[in-house]
């Protein structure tokens, strides 16, 4: 499948490291990034996917290089960005996206202490990891861009996954506070929480095969969608790389510390339906 920029090569001579690039979001972010121009380094823990998404990418005329990367352990994070600069000269754009999510509808009282530790050691050690060592990197290019993928679940509540909801919490956290502290090297940080349309493969052991994603939207159906926005069709990833591109192009030059919803209005939304409260009260009272 060819992937297109909604922006042009608005990344052109820029260089980008995907952490989790193998599948799902990251590798969708591999290509609309080098689709922009951007030369990518993918970082994957799984040799054959990582392989995969840098086949696609060259396959497409883009430059890639691929990197096996286990995010919670630092040495090998910070070999992917040494791989950016041995093969591409640089580092622009960091994007710590390599994720696991916890497992759904487990009481906290049900929760080990393996469980809590594996997801906070990928989503946010990982995420720091990938901050602290591409920091450097970018401060050797006069400054860059830093986009950690978080969560919906990050700003609002979701049922049944507080582990996740609390990794995802301290990945817009931290990207708040590093905009604060590294802004005067012209180091931007933001954080991108998506909800829909993200990849089925989240919920599956790390080594699945991917998923149809467009298979996950059998029955949609408008007028029941969880969303405040409704479309002619379901979200689907593409409406969450592109937001990504621009977060990490110099369109965004100016946007730092931004824990940005890309959700279709869910946030937004109150969790109680507050028209029948209303509908309710009026009716009560006259």
């Amino acid at each position: 499948m060819t992937i297109d920029s909604p922006f042009g090569a608005i990344l052109t001579g820029k260089v980008a490291l995907i952490t989790g690039g193998g599948g799902g979001f990251g590798r969708a972010c591999a290509q609309l990034f080098a689709a922009a121009g951007a030369s990518i380094v993918v970082a994957e823990r799984n040799s054959t996917r990582m392989s995969e998404t840098v086949d696609l990418i060259e396959r497409a005329g883009g430059a890639a290089v691929g990197v096996v990367t286990d995010v919670s352990v630092e040495d090998q994070v910070q070999a992917a960005v040494t791989t950016a600069l041995d093969t591409f000269g640089g580092l622009d754009i960091m994007m710590n996206n390599a994720g696991v999510s916890s497992t759904p509808g487990i009481g906290i009282d049900d929760i080990t202490e393996a469980q809590w530790d594996l997801v906070i050691d990928v989503n946010l050690k990982g995420t720091f990891f990938g901050c602290k060592h591409a920091v450097p990197a970018l401060r050797q290019r006069g400054g860059g861009t830093i986009l950690n993928i978080s969560s919906g679940a990050g700003l609002v509540a979701y049922p049944g996954i507080p582990v996740y909801s609390a990794s995802k919490g301290g990945i817009n956290q931290l990207s708040r506070a590093l905009a604060i502290d590294l802004g005067r090297d012209n180091i931007r940080v933001n954080a991108l929480c998506p909800s829909g349309g993200m990849s089925a493969n989240m919920l599956l052991d790390p080594d699945a095969a991917q998923v149809d994603e467009a298979a996950q939207w059998q029955d949609w159906n408008p007028s029941s969608f969880y969303a405040p926005l409704w479309r002619d069709r379901p979200p689907v990833m593409a409406d969450h790389a592109n937001v990504a591109l621009f977060l990490v192009s110099p369109a965004a030059s100016y946007l730092s510390g931004l824990a940005l919803a890309s959700d279709g209005g869910m946030a937004a939304k109150a969790a109680v339906d507050v028209g029948r409260l209303l509908e309710n009260w009026s009716t009560t009272t006259n």
